[in-house]
């Protein structure tokens, strides 16, 4: 009977998270500008067949974050087609899987209820939320918490010296960093960290195999090494704009502020983990003089190590979120396993009553409703409305679409196939940014093209158009923007749907 719990309940956990994580979600449309840019790089991946450099269209590569979020994204795309669900399909089995680990890793660390941890973190109202948006995040919480298991899997039969979970960390650490770079090995400072207090500094060696090491160099760094090759100068933009300037300077404008860190992430601690904050609040509370104790580490270090474990999980990377100066909420997504593991914890001898158990069932029919909420909320944002606007107006389809001095919706690449480009007006501006002027990409392009601008732009973007010798000119405004089709210089017409 045992065995058979031990098979089935992961299958249960898996198959139930992923059916629960798919309820609406492919009802909303991509959200600019995370969304619209992720999948539009993914659809850049697919037309162009160029899966080693992640780019916007043919002229403007994007190596900011590793590809293993695009290359997921258009592994999707290409097998259950382009839509919405398809797009967040890979999230949906991250998050299905972070939640079979966490049963995992409970019946380690909380085993008297190891089903407690997996359902608390799948209640967690950011980590819900989070797998309906397309970014890297969740992606990335599913490598480390596997990272993690892996040294559990480890350290609970470290005598006998086993290789196999040694290396399934290092996996979970390589696919960590090809999706977000260094952050993906924060929970490696605090393996790090709890080996040293618990065995000493000699019991790290442990960690370092070399079979896991060169699956962690494989996994990890094969594409950077594969980039580098053939962009050398890739080294420097790599380490100082997107490791140095993102610890040390508010040059991205991520809330660099003093207080940046309280004002993202406490609201994200605090109404993210509902709806057990109240636990959690408590612990903080009760626990606020003991953990400052030398005597209460010493004590949890003989017989409640992975307490220990949890705690600096939690903490240490956390001080690492505070005292960088980019900060966004989605940052502190991987540190909600190591919560709900916490909540598990506190709660292993916790009898709730019936009115407790139907508000939960309520919750869970709240989530995904939530979802359906935000899915018919308008939103200025939202990418697919604009392309429906474009998709009712034009036939065929326009196949460049160029945003005059506004950020482009990069999702309009995902839902009408055309690349997507950012133009300048000023000409000067437009060679310092290196990005087309408008008479620049009039020039070079031989296609079906539609321009979107500021509604307010429109008397100087005509004026520059008929100055150039485009008198034929389609327009139309719809909400604050201007849509222009400048063709009579080009051999095709743009036939507008009455």
């Amino acid at each position: 009977m045992k065995s058979f719990r031990s098979t089935v309940f992961p299958v249960v956990f898996l198959l139930g998270a992923f059916a629960f994580v798919m309820l609406f979600q492919g009802s909303r449309g991509l959200w600019e500008p995370d969304e619209g840019r992720y999948t539009g790089i993914a659809s850049q991946m697919i037309r162009s067949a160029d899966y080693l450099h992640p780019a916007f269209n043919d002229d403007l590569k994007h190596y900011a974050k590793p590809p293993f979020t695009y290359w997921a994204i258009a592994s999707a795309l290409n097998m259950t087609g382009f839509n919405e669900w398809s797009a967040r399909l890979p999230n949906a089995i991250a998050f299905s899987f972070t939640v079979l680990l966490l049963f995992l890793l409970a019946r380690t660390i909380t085993p008297a209820r190891p089903w407690l941890p997996p359902l608390i973190y799948l209640s967690f109202l950011f980590p819900s939320l989070a797998a309906n948006v397309v970014t890297t995040d969740t992606l990335l919480t599913l490598w480390e918490t596997l990272a993690v298991f892996g040294f559990v899997a480890y350290w609970k039969d470290r005598s006998r010296r086993r290789k196999f979970p040694v290396m399934l960390m290092w996996f979970g650490f390589g696919m960590a960093f090809i999706t977000k770079g260094p952050p993906g090995l924060l929970p490696l400072l605090v393996i790090l960290a709890f080996v040293v207090f618990i065995e000493g500094r000699r019991a790290v060696t442990g960690l370092f195999s070399i079979a896991g090491i060169v699956i962690f160099i494989v996994f990890g760094f094969g594409w950077y090494i594969a980039i580098i090759i053939s962009q050398p100068d890739l080294v420097s933009y790599f380490f100082y704009d997107e490791f140095i300037n993102r610890i040390a300077t508010g040059v991205h404008h991520r809330n660099a502020q003093w207080y940046g860190a309280f004002v993202i992430y406490g609201p994200t601690l605090i109404l993210g983990t509902l709806p057990w904050t109240l636990p959690l609040l408590r612990a903080v509370k009760d626990c606020r003089q003991s953990i400052f104790s030398r005597s209460w580490w010493k004590l949890k270090q003989k017989e409640d190590p992975f307490a220990v474990f949890l705690i600096l999980w939690l903490v240490i990377p956390l001080t690492i979120f505070f005292l960088a100066r980019s900060r966004l909420p989605l940052y502190i997504l991987p540190l909600f396993p190591a919560l709900a593991l916490i909540v598990g914890k506190l709660l292993s001898s916790w009898q709730p009553g019936k009115s407790i158990k139907y508000a939960f069932v309520a919750w869970l029919i709240f989530l995904p409703g939530l979802k359906w909420v935000l899915s018919v909320i308008p939103y200025k944002y939202d990418s697919r409305p604009v392309a429906q606007a474009i998709a009712a107006k034009f036939n065929p389809l326009p196949a460049e679409i160029n945003f005059v001095d506004i950020k482009p919706f990069w999702g309009l690449s995902f839902y009408l196939k055309a690349e997507v480009e950012r133009i300048n007006l000023d000409r000067k501006q437009s060679a310092h940014k290196g990005e087309d002027s408008l008479e620049q990409e009039l020039a070079s392009e031989d296609v079906p093209m539609l321009l979107i601008a500021r509604k307010d732009q429109k008397e100087i973007i005509l004026t520059r158009l008929h100055d150039i010798g485009y008198a034929d000119l389609n327009s139309w405004q719809q909400g604050d923007w201007l849509y222009i089709t400048p063709n009579s210089r080009l051999d095709w017409k743009l036939t507008v749907k009455d």
